[in-house]
């Protein structure tokens, strides 16, 4: 989804990564990727590809999360 006026979602990524260093978790749905089509290889560094019950398990754990 693109808005207008908006950054690339890989703008926010980015700055994700750099503020959260090494205790940032990034996650891509392994369903979501197969309906749109998304490989592994499409990814950004850092983003790891993730099952629904994993990614559950994680967000219980977290201090925060959010979903794009």
């Amino acid at each position: 989804m693109l808005l207008n006026n908006a950054k690339p979602l890989s703008y926010y990524l980015n700055s994700l990564i750099e503020l959260g260093e090494e205790s940032l978790e990034i996650a891509a749905c392994e369903f979501g990727m197969r309906v749109k089509g998304i490989k592994e290889e499409d990814l950004m560094p850092k983003v790891k590809v993730s099952g629904v019950s994993e990614f559950a398990f994680k967000s219980s754990n977290s201090k925060s999360i959010l979903v794009f």
